[in-house]
């Protein structure tokens, strides 16, 4: 994991004016090739952690993951139990 969270695209949106952010809704990771496990999700709560340290409105950010080979059963697991 890097050290610091990286953007992609133009930046961040959602902005209320200045000096003033809307929470963010979502971070998330996608894979092409390989099953997304725990370990996927961990980076992904280590991500939003990092942003809260950074002041960012993570109060109701969930996680997403997307993977084209699929999910592990613990991660399914992990899943039904917080859905």
């Amino acid at each position: 994991m890097p050290d610091e969270p990286r953007r992609s695209g133009g930046g961040r949106a959602g902005s209320d004016g200045p000096g003033r952010r809307q929470a963010l809704p979502s971070v998330g990771l996608a894979r092409w090739n390989g099953v997304l496990d725990l370990p996927h999700l961990h980076e992904v709560q280590r991500l939003v952690a990092a942003l809260a340290e950074l002041g960012e409105d993570v109060s109701r950010t969930r996680p997403a993951l997307y993977g084209a080979a699929g999910f592990s059963a613990r991660l399914r697991s992990v899943e039904a139990q917080t859905s």
